[in-house]
């Protein structure tokens, strides 16, 4: 899997100061190991009170980074809000309870559960990028808070093009005060790959 990441710091607003790649391409790295050794460095050089918000598309995904963490040594949960019953609803905010009395210090949740919590973060993880810009404003908004620094990362993946948003890309991009030359030809190349697109499905469109 031939993946490169970057890492993007927030600095307690909306506009991001600067970026660059936390690993270079690595057939044999799995987003997973990346996520853990970020967590692993940061707990072994900051301490382990750290609190990390990760945010995943699919709950299946989130469940499973919870678990391998908790495996692997460091405390994690996973949440979302798929259900809406009143026994998920204690469950998600009995949940949320511990991240908060700081009983977890990794929080692994989908979009659905980015809105309408406030929790002081250290760290947001977008292991999974939102479709819309204003999503990614919104959970790198959670961390950086009352004039703080916080730290927003998000994983990307250079072979796969239809997992992303041209337009989240670019405007990554244009926010970004320092941004690695291959970010930059990937969000262009993300944005030509879809300008195809719609212009075949255009013309297909007009041909019936």
């Amino acid at each position: 899997m031939n993946k490169k990441f970057s890492k993007f710091f927030w600095n307690g607003g909306i506009k991001l100061q600067k970026c660059h790649p936390i690993y270079e391409p690595d057939e044999k790295l799995h987003p997973f190991d990346v996520l853990y050794l970020y967590i692993k460095k940061i707990n072994k050089n900051e301490g382990p009170k750290k609190r990390f918000l990760v945010f995943v598309k699919r709950t299946c995904v989130a469940d499973f980074i919870a678990q391998k963490l908790s495996v692997y040594g460091i405390d994690a949960i996973s949440i979302y809000s798929d259900k809406k019953d009143r026994d998920a609803v204690e469950k998600r905010n009995r949940l949320i309870g511990k991240f908060v009395n700081g009983d977890v210090h990794v929080l692994v949740a989908t979009q659905l559960i980015s809105r309408g919590t406030d929790i002081e973060i250290d760290f947001v993880i977008n292991y999974d990028l939102p479709r819309t810009y204003f999503d990614y404003i919104h959970r790198c908004g959670r961390t950086g808070r009352n004039q703080k620094t916080g730290t927003a990362i998000s994983f990307v993946d250079f072979n796969n093009h239809d997992d992303y948003s041209p337009k989240v890309l670019q405007k990554i991009v244009l926010n970004c005060k320092e941004i690695p030359p291959f970010l930059a030809d990937f969000a262009e190349s993300a944005k030509e790959s879809y300008e195809t697109e719609m212009e075949q499905h255009n013309h297909l469109a007009n041909m019936q």
